[in-house]
C-alpha cells in the first residue's frame, strides 16, 4: 500500500514539474502602434505558450518610408520569441528589400544562427543583433506578399518591450531615372562646353 502511495505521488510531482516547464515562457504578448503613430496596429495572433507571434499586414503610402510597432508583454523565464511576418505591399511600387531593426537602447536582439532569420522570397542579405537586412533574388511587387520569419531573444523575466521598426527599399521610379540621366546629361555638357 505504502508504494502506491509512493508511486502515485511521483506520478503527481512528474505532472506538476512537467505542466511548469510546459508554461514556462511567455505569460503574455501584446503589440501596439509607437506612441504618436497614426497607423493602426497590424493584425496579430499571439501564443505566449508557443512563444510566437504571427503579424499580417499591408503596407501603404500612409506608412512613410519606415514604420515602427511596440512589442511588448510578460515572462517567467528568458525566453526565445518567433515571429512570422507577413507583408503585403500596397504602395504601388516594387519592393528590393527590406529592413527590420530593433532599438539598440533595447536588451532585446535578434537570433542570428539559430534558426536563421528567413524569407520566402528574398534573401538575409545581413544580420546584426539589432538589425535584419533582406534583399533580391525576388522584388516584391505592388499587391503581391513577402513572409519574414525571425526570432528575438528576450533577455529578461517579468515585463519586456521593444520596438520593431521597418521600411522597404524600393525601385527608383522610372521618372526619376530619366531625371537622373538628363542632370547628368546637362552637367557633362556644360563642362564640355568650359573645357
Amino acid at each position: 500500500m505504502n508504494s502506491n502511495i509512493v508511486r502515485v505521488t511521483i506520478v503527481a510531482l512528474c505532472f506538476f514539474f512537467y505542466a511548469q516547464l510546459a508554461n514556462a515562457g511567455f505569460t503574455s504578448i501584446y503589440i501596439s502602434p509607437t506612441p504618436g503613430s497614426t497607423i493602426p496596429v497590424p493584425d496579430y495572433n499571439a501564443d505566449p505558450v508557443a512563444g510566437s507571434l504571427d503579424v499580417s499586414e499591408t503596407w501603404t503610402n500612409d506608412h512613410g518610408t519606415e514604420y515602427s510597432f511596440d512589442v511588448w508583454g510578460t515572462t517567467d523565464s528568458d525566453p526565445p520569441l518567433r515571429i512570422i511576418k507577413e507583408v503585403t505591399n500596397g504602395t504601388g511600387v516594387t519592393w528590393v528589400g527590406y529592413n527590420i531593426d530593433l532599438d539598440p537602447t533595447e536588451s532585446p536582439t535578434f537570433e542570428e544562427t539559430s534558426p536563421v532569420p528567413s524569407s520566402d522570397v528574398m534573401t538575409l542579405i545581413s544580420s546584426s543583433p539589432y538589425s535584419l537586412d533582406f534583399g533580391l533574388p525576388s522584388p516584391v511587387g505592388p499587391g503581391d506578399s513577402v513572409t519574414f520569419d525571425f526570432v528575438v531573444n528576450i533577455p529578461s523575466t517579468g515585463g519586456f518591450s521593444f520596438t520593431l521598426t521597418q521600411s522597404p527599399i524600393l525601385i527608383p521610379e522610372p521618372s526619376a531615372c530619366v531625371l537622373v540621366f538628363l542632370g547628368t546629361t546637362l552637367v557633362a555638357a556644360l563642362y564640355r562646353r568650359r573645357v
